[in-house]
């Protein structure tokens, strides 16, 4: 089976200790935007607070952020 889409959660999923994204999850993100694989970080966070973290990360041709921080959602 080909994914589409891999939608993935920030905060104790994505992110390291140190709230940062890491070199391999990183590198593996790259990759399926590569392949053609939409990915789409997901959050509970306003979109203020979780700005410095997607800096660097993969954007795919189709790309949303979704989050649920001061009631918006964005897909």
């Amino acid at each position: 089976m080909r994914y589409k889409m891999i939608c993935v959660d920030l905060d104790g999923t994505l992110l390291d200790s140190h709230g940062r994204v890491s070199e391999a999850n990183l590198r593996s993100l790259h990759d399926a935007v590569d392949a053609g694989v939409r990915v789409v970080p997901c959050t509970g966070r306003a979109w203020c607070e979780s700005r410095h973290v997607l800096d660097g990360f993969p954007v795919s041709p189709l790309s949303k952020l979704t989050h649920c921080g001061k009631n918006t959602l964005f897909i």
